[in-house]
């Protein structure tokens, strides 16, 4: 009777240290699955701070080159007046050299009384032709 009697309160000690074993297991898991979901939450942060972060860095890029393009306008529309000055100079050197060729004929032509004469007289002729 004895021996039954411990075979019983071993019995029931070991179901007593595997009930024991389980509940540790079961809320070692509770806390390991607490800990992945804290985890899971944390690096979704980390993502969502990751994404913010670089849509805040696009926009400064973006407000950079627009700000960069509005200094470089003026460095451009001052470049083009320069640009538009020298045609203007090349054009007025143009005009000024066509216009020395006239007088430099002009000058002959009324500078000897021969060449004037010729020159009324193709005139002349000239206008006697079309008539």
């Amino acid at each position: 009777v004895r021996l039954h009697k411990k075979k019983e309160a071993d019995l029931e000690l070991m179901q007593k240290q595997e009930e024991s074993n389980i509940r540790t297991e079961e809320a070692k898991q509770r806390g390991e699955k607490e800990l992945l979901l804290l985890r899971l939450q944390s690096d979704e942060k980390r993502a969502e701070m990751g994404v913010q972060e670089a849509i805040e860095r696009a926009k400064v890029e973006e407000d950079s080159k627009i700000r960069a393009a509005r200094l470089n306008e003026d460095i451009n529309v001052r470049a083009m007046r320069a640009e538009m000055q020298e045609k203007r100079q090349q054009m007025l050197s143009a005009i000024k050299a066509t216009a020395d060729i006239i007088l430099g004929w002009v000058a002959r032509i009324y500078g000897s009384p021969q060449n004037l004469l010729l020159a009324i007289c193709s005139v002349v002729a000239a206008f006697g032709g079309v008539y």
